[in-house]
């Protein structure tokens, strides 16, 4: 069955930033002398800005509010930004492939100036038509929140369509959207093989092809 439209993450899936992030909030715990508790690494992944400067503030216990731990920490990723985004192998290519048969939308937990620094650097203004915040819905990732805001906007089903994702919270917000989740996992913190077994996993963007995504709907 053709999916109705395709709906990118982008951290982690397009672009090699999750480590960045990583490294930026680390980083902010460093300078105020606090050690990285465990798990909290994975638990971010995918979180709204709201949801992760709160853990950053309550959790990692950053000495100052959520308001002050998202401005430093959006600064940080813009810096690096600047010095150039790494792409996932074969990440254009991929969605121009896609965007050749289907509707393309992005919904990412990025601020919505990170999400379109990365469409410009990407260069894909031209086939994206849609790009969502979790910022911009009540609940992140892994809530569907998300996923089913850029399927509204499309005007699709998102039972009838595909979420190319990388991270645990993405799939499960995918997955609780109802869509086939094709998942591209990490080798820095994958998800979980149980995880994994409710998607189609490949090795890159690469093997994503209009016929694997429109077997993927029966």
């Amino acid at each position: 069955m053709r999916p109705e439209a395709i709906v990118f993450d982008m951290d982690g899936t397009l672009t090699d930033t999750e480590e960045k992030w990583d490294v930026v909030r680390r980083g902010l715990a460093a300078e105020a002398g606090l050690p990285w508790p465990e798990g909290s690494t994975q638990a971010m992944m995918g979180m709204s800005t709201q949801e992760w400067a709160r853990h950053l503030s309550e959790v990692v216990g950053l000495p100052y509010g959520p308001d002050e731990a998202a401005r430093r920490t959006i600064e940080g990723m813009a810096a690096e930004y600047r010095k150039g985004v790494d792409l996932l192998p074969g990440a254009v290519e991929a969605v121009r492939r896609m965007a050749e048969r289907y509707p393309i939308a992005i919904a990412s937990s990025s601020p919505r100036l990170l999400i379109e620094t990365g469409v410009e650097v990407l260069g894909l203004g031209d086939v994206i038509s849609v790009t969502v915040s979790t910022e911009e819905v009540e609940r992140g990732k892994p809530a569907p929140d998300g996923y089913l805001k850029a399927c509204e906007l499309l005007g699709v089903d998102p039972t009838r369509s595909v979420a190319v994702e990388d991270a645990p919270n993405g799939i499960k917000s995918a997955l609780a959207a109802g869509m086939a989740v094709v998942a591209v996992p990490p080798h820095f913190h994958p998800p979980s093989q149980d995880l994994l077994d409710q998607t189609t996993v490949l090795d890159t963007l690469d093997e994503l092809t209009h016929e694997l995504v429109e077997g993927l709907l029966g």
